[in-house]
């Protein structure tokens, strides 16, 4: 994901929302205050709901699905 689809699908859903990367890992995030984006837009931070902080490349992130949408 490039990280401008990533801005703009974290505009569209507050959260909680899950993150899959290309490993196949998957990361809730439980509202987009808690992420952000690099200056340099190639990585990305969030506070995973057990604690500590996660640092992931941009680039490894394959999608962001809504927990709205998970549940329907």
């Amino acid at each position: 994901m490039n990280p401008f689809e990533l801005k703009q699908d974290l505009s569209v859903n507050q959260g909680p929302f899950t993150l899959t990367l290309s490993d196949g890992r998957t990361f809730t995030v439980e509202h987009t205050d808690y992420i952000l984006i690099s200056p340099s837009r190639k990585h990305a931070s969030f506070y995973p709901r057990e604690g500590g902080l996660r640092m992931l490349d941009v680039r490894q992130i394959t999608s962001i699905e809504s927990a709205q949408s998970k549940a329907k």
